[in-house]
């Protein structure tokens, strides 16, 4: 008799990750296979047809033997957008407006670049809020600031002047004759 590996037995052949549904098809699709237990079929092959993890069917009996078919269904675990962040909207989008508007510089922050600490420091100035590091950074990436390479050009460089020292540099350095 050859033996089946240990995950596909747990997880019934074919079967998809429940967690990847949509809660309205994975809760039909856990009603479907309790009607298939409930008439007779075994466990094994209500997961595999309904195409759920041999777990899940038994999370559903278990559920419906607790408390009937509303227990069945199941919700996943989803807060809404928004729930139980550290700042308010408006706050987020002054927040932005700062950021986007002006350079740390301009408000009297000792900041040339907009940072994760220099971005904690606006909100704890503006709003007494601190957050940690990973919090900004977690706010900068869902407001869409991504991180920037500084320009390595110095802004008071003379063009006229690199070239002269360049050409000059170069004249330096002429190769030697090879022998």
């Amino acid at each position: 008799m050859k033996r089946m590996p240990f995950l596909s037995v747990c997880r019934g052949v074919g079967a998809s990750d429940g967690r990847k549904l949509s809660e309205a098809a994975l809760n039909e699709r856990r009603r479907r296979v309790m009607k298939m237990v409930l008439s007779g079929t075994t466990i094994a092959a209500a997961a595999e047809q309904c195409e759920l993890a041999v777990r899940t069917v038994w999370g559903a009996v278990k559920a419906y033997r607790q408390g009937g078919w509303p227990a069945v269904t199941v919700r996943h675990g989803h807060r809404p957008q928004g729930v139980g962040r550290a700042l308010s909207r408006e706050q987020e989008r002054e927040t932005q407006r700062l950021i986007r508007d002006h350079v740390p510089d301009q408000l009297k922050m000792n900041y040339a670049l907009w940072t994760r600490q220099a971005v904690d420091e606006l909100i704890a100035r503006r709003f007494e809020v601190r957050l940690a590091v990973r919090a900004v950074g977690q706010y900068l990436k869902r407001w869409g600031f991504t991180p920037q390479r500084p320009l390595k050009k110095a802004y008071e460089q003379n063009p006229a002047v690199v070239d002269r020292w360049v050409n000059q540099r170069s004249i330096r350095r002429s190769p030697k004759p090879r022998k």
